[in-house]
């Protein structure tokens, strides 16, 4: 489905995002295994200085409650054993999140391109170009949005990130991506067009609960508002995303079964 606003969302955009893949799990747990919250850390959203600081850390994890700063999810004297593991929320900011959009964009590209070249069905190869569309818009405009409000921008050959730019949040978004493709690569014929539209509807569901749950790491409006319109973006693309996939199991069900 053609997105009616241009993907001003971002990427994950959403944004494309998403994810710009948009790929996999509805809600990636952390690697110690706790869950991901949706509140952010005060010092993520402070100051620009403190802001970009407490990005340095992205795989650290603050407690919401003390303000303390953990790695793993041990229980403090009187709790359950996974209340302290509960408690922990990732430190997210401007600049994470900015990076976290044009990961998803830069997967959304790559992983459409594939399925132009691949795809047997029509409407799997209009689908995918239309991502590619999409997400390149989405990764101009938050690439601009980035360096426009002097936010580190990651390097997108790699996982190593400028002070500030990635944390798990984007890292994991980039692993997830790789997964697929090889899923993709590997794929062919009727197979190949089920496995990426399969990948669009998770990784899009994936980007939205993670936008839900981050985006209020933002603290600049530009970045504010740049998230909004990324998720609803990804929430067309969503959506647009089942219609197909809903056309090749119609399809798949009145061939004949070997």
């Amino acid at each position: 489905m053609n997105d009616r606003r241009n993907l001003r969302y971002g990427p994950l955009a959403a944004v494309p995002m998403s994810g710009l893949l948009l790929f996999a799990v509805a809600c990636s747990p952390s690697r110690d295994g706790s869950s991901r919250d949706s509140a952010t850390a005060a010092s993520a959203v402070g100051s620009p200085t403190a802001r970009d600081s407490s990005g340095t850390s992205g795989s650290m994890y603050t407690d919401s409650s003390s303000g303390a700063s953990a790695r793993g999810g041990a229980a403090r004297p009187g709790e359950s054993p996974t209340a302290g593991a509960q408690a922990l929320r990732p430190v997210v900011n401007d600049t994470i999140l900015g990076n976290f959009v044009a990961t998803v964009d830069r997967g959304e590209i790559e992983a459409g391109k594939l399925a132009v070249s691949k795809a047997r069905s029509s409407a799997v190869k209009a689908y995918a170009r239309t991502m590619i569309d999409a997400h390149t818009k989405d990764l101009a405009l938050t690439t601009r949005l980035l360096r426009g409000n002097g936010l580190a921008t990651m390097d997108s050959s790699s996982n190593a990130a400028a002070p500030a730019s990635g944390g798990d949040l984007v890292a994991d978004t980039k692993a997830q991506h790789q997964q697929v493709m090889t899923q993709l690569r590997d794929a062919t014929g009727d197979a190949f067009d089920r496995v990426y539209m399969d990948a669009m509807v998770a990784g899009h569901q994936d980007v939205l609960v993670k936008l839900e749950m981050h985006a209020g790491g933002a603290s600049l409006a530009p970045v504010t508002s740049h998230l909004a319109a990324v998720q609803k973006a990804v929430t067309d693309h969503l959506a647009r995303a089942k219609e197909v996939q809903l056309k090749l199991s119609a399809v798949a069900a009145t061939q004949p079964r070997d």
